[in-house]
């Protein structure tokens, strides 16, 4: 017999808790990259109108930099790939603890052998994709 509330809490809530703490900080960079970028970009012409060409380039220098720094780490392919783990897992609990959906036909033993099946895949599947993420080419 599997104990699915030993499972929920040694594994998936640590899982989900994880994934929305992981969205939530990549959510904030992303936004905070993004204003430094649009900030800095927006400055450069009002800066060329000065004669010091040193803070044209400093402005330009910054965006570039902060444009940079949003291409190479993926912060929003991040905020949304670790968003829709986290959602499809808190969904397949619901589902689960009501016997809904893919669960609804199952016996108690089926079901939760195929909840941990479903969530362990999800999970996998999220690891796959991270990998795939930053192994393309810019």
């Amino acid at each position: 017999m599997i104990d699915i509330e030993q499972y929920k809490e040694r594994r998936l809530k640590p899982q989900i808790d994880y994934y929305d703490k992981k969205s939530m900080q990549n959510q904030k960079k992303f936004y905070l990259f993004s204003v430094i970028d649009l900030t800095l970009t927006a400055l450069v012409p009002v800066a060329s109108l000065s004669s010091h060409n040193i803070i044209t380039a400093a402005l330009g220098a910054g965006a570039t930099i902060a444009s940079g720094i949003l291409l190479l780490y993926k912060h929003k392919d991040l905020w949304t790939k670790y968003r829709i783990v986290c959602e499809t897992l808190k969904s397949h609990e619901i589902q689960f603890d009501n016997r809904t959906g893919v669960y609804s036909s199952c016996s108690e033993d089926d079901a939760a052998k195929l909840f941990i099946q479903n969530c362990e895949k999800i999970m996998s599947d999220e690891h796959t994709d991270w990998q795939s993420l930053y192994s393309d080419p810019i």
